[in-house]
């Protein structure tokens, strides 16, 4: 859906007459979903965009926490870790 918006809105602004416009489509994925996010982009022809114009960024993690503060192990020895969610967004454009 946003792939089809950002298509139609550089339509409409060339068909106005102003200059040919340029819209990235940012895509901001997790540590867990960016191999098959990119994949699945790839695999789909980027839907019409090209893939100049698809920019695919890794949101960070933060450990995981029990509602008593304490740290959620994955395994003996290592901390579970989850997204950082969109407050994590601007960091990790930047970062990419």
């Amino acid at each position: 859906i946003f792939v089809e918006k950002i298509r139609r809105l550089v339509t409409m602004s060339s068909e106005a007459g102003g200059p040919k416009p340029w819209m990235p489509f940012l895509v901001m994925t997790s540590p867990m979903t960016h191999k098959q996010t990119v994949d699945f982009f790839e695999q789909h022809s980027y839907f019409g965009m090209t893939k100049e114009d698809v920019w695919f960024f890794e949101q960070g993690t933060m450990p995981c926490l029990t509602p008593e503060g304490k740290i959620i192990l994955e395994s003996p020895g290592s901390i579970a870790c989850n997204p950082d969610g969109n407050g994590g967004g601007y960091p990790a454009l930047k970062k990419s």
